[in-house]
């Protein structure tokens, strides 16, 4: 998100008073070290001078000083009261700090300031989603997009918000409408991407990820491409990703992205590249991908049984390895909002 977007009014008005002009431009240009000298020189000329407070402010936090930006901005604030950008600006630190209760405070105050303004009713929005308070997220969001329905930020907020919800369809309606204003935002692409694939719309999953490649190449997106290619038989391509993935994500490469390329390669019937992805994913992740894999890829087998679908909005998979000595492993795993519950069972047959 845009956290210093939402400076309303102060960084928008004519800065015609010396230091605290030259500190503004400093700002801009990214020289924060500087920003902060002329600053200064203009609170010691003006001590009531909020805007050289504000200033200063944002210039510790983008030098990463929480606790001098924190101070800064509270005196802000009390020479001058009635501006919703600084109670805002003073909300993003705190939540920042992990001191959410504070920044949901000052996020309301905000508000009251400025009703109408679509990103600090989008920070708060974010905020709330990250405490998981997805309801009340929905609730502020629809406020702002009756205000402003062409803001891509808070589309983008509100399809994240239905989507932890698992309502996916709303999620991928509200996410496809930012990207419509926002099309080269990759986090939207994204998000809308995964929205759109929890509904099993493969091609489309295709497509988004493909336009995320082309701006921003990354692991994660070659991983979520090859998960839609592989699911519609389009098994080489799916590969090619997965190696794509791993070989850019390196010793960071996490075990789920091994894990798909051993079903790929088992679908391929690369018996033996299968097995030492599984035994890679095993390695990284043993409560997940543990002793059962491994142990079943090691095995002799005579044949396996897999299933991979949503299930009431949850992830369901099931792997069944038939052993020539008459057992199989039975292996489950459903996935609900990112929390995997993994059962195994030994059986004869």
């Amino acid at each position: 998100r845009d956290l210093d977007s939402s400076l309303v009014g102060s960084e928008m008005c004519i800065r015609d008073r010396g230091h605290t002009a030259r500190g503004w431009s400093f700002i801009d240009m990214g020289d924060y070290v500087t920003a902060v000298t002329d600053f200064t020189a203009a609170i010691e000329i003006d001590a009531a001078d909020a805007e050289a407070w504000q200033g200063r402010s944002l210039a510790h936090r983008r030098l990463g000083d929480l606790d001098k930006a924190l101070s800064d901005i509270s005196r802000a604030i009390m020479n001058d009261t009635g501006n919703g950008g600084y109670y805002n600006q003073r909300a993003i630190i705190q939540e920042k700090k992990e001191e959410y209760k504070l920044a949901l405070g000052d996020y309301q105050r905000a508000i009251e300031l400025a009703p109408s303004h679509p990103v600090i009713r989008g920070n708060y929005a974010d905020l709330l989603v990250n405490l998981e308070r997805y309801q009340d997220a929905i609730q502020t969001l629809a406020i702002g997009l009756e205000q402003s329905p062409a803001h891509p930020y808070l589309n983008h907020l509100m399809g994240r918000s239905h989507y932890r919800l698992r309502e996916y369809q709303q999620a991928a309606s509200f996410l496809a409408t930012a990207v419509k204003q926002d099309s080269e935002n990759v986090r939207y692409l994204a998000d809308w991407g995964d929205a759109e694939q929890a509904l099993e719309n493969h091609d489309l999953g295709i497509k988004i990820w493909s336009k995320v490649i082309e701006l921003q190449p990354y692991p994660y997106a070659f991983y979520s491409r090859a998960w839609s290619l592989r699911r519609i038989g389009r098994l080489e391509q799916a590969l090619g990703d997965m190696n794509r993935a791993i070989e850019m994500g390196g010793d960071e490469t996490p075990a789920a992205q091994y894990y798909e390329r051993g079903m790929i390669h088992d679908e391929l019937q690369h018996a033996e590249a299968a097995r030492e992805d599984f035994v890679a994913a095993a390695r990284i992740d043993p409560a997940n991908y543990g002793s059962a894999y491994t142990n079943a890829a090691e095995a002799p087998f005579l044949g396996r049984w897999y299933v991979n679908q949503f299930i009431d909005g949850s992830r369901f998979e099931m792997d069944h390895v038939y052993n020539s000595d008459g057992t199989f492993v039975a292996v489950m795993n459903i996935t609900t909002q990112g929390e995997v519950e993994h059962t195994e069972e030994p059986v004869s047959y």
